[in-house]
């Protein structure tokens, strides 16, 4: 006659074997390929803008060669949108170029322009006799602003040699309007 199973070892045995099938399982599946990291050059139509992405827009002025970086204004119009569908909006026709690098849009423009700094440039020069203010971003490339009532004959020959050499030269309207309060003196 058999011996009968003591009923409280059939627990232990049932999750024995189960603990030994498991590991027989784990050792004979292979390991889960390795994850491969999407290159953000090789699949970029994938990555969205969202309202996190991080938006350097990038201003190139032909006629200086100056660089202006900015905020992008319209960046809630790109949110949602792939580089792919960004440069179908931003289009090369229009100077701009579009890329990803490090999880950051870069949006480049090229403006065939002055950039505001050399447009806001002034200088004084002569016209018709009397001392002017001219604005724009060099002497060939400039307007006239304002003629001021100093007759040119009445300044000094230094000072009229050096507005004629083009030595009065400012960042902007409040430098030359401080710099024609010394001159007052000769109105």
């Amino acid at each position: 006659m058999k011996k009968p199973i003591n009923r409280t070892i059939i627990p232990f045995l049932i999750l024995a074997a189960i603990g030994i099938g498991l590991v027989v399982y784990v050792n004979k599946t292979p390991p889960p390929a390795a994850v491969q990291k999407t290159s953000l050059y090789s699949d970029a139509s994938v990555l969205r803008v969202n309202d996190d992405t991080l938006i350097i827009f990038e201003q190139v002025y032909s006629r200086c060669g100056d660089v202006v970086i900015s905020s992008f204004e319209k960046q809630s119009e790109l949110v949602g949108k792939s580089l792919e569908e960004i440069a179908h909006i931003l289009t090369a026709g229009n100077g701009y170029q579009v890329s990803l690098q490090d999880h950051t849009l870069i949006i480049r423009q090229t403006v065939d322009d002055w950039c505001q700094v050399h447009k806001d440039r002034c200088r004084l020069k002569e016209y018709q006799g009397r001392v002017a203010i001219y604005k724009g971003p060099d002497a060939q490339n400039d307007t006239l602003l304002k003629v001021t009532g100093i007759a040119l004959s009445s300044l000094p020959p230094n000072v009229q040699a050096a507005i004629a050499a083009g030595e009065y030269e400012f960042e902007n309207e409040a430098e030359i309007n401080d710099a024609l309060e010394n001159f007052d003196e000769y109105q």
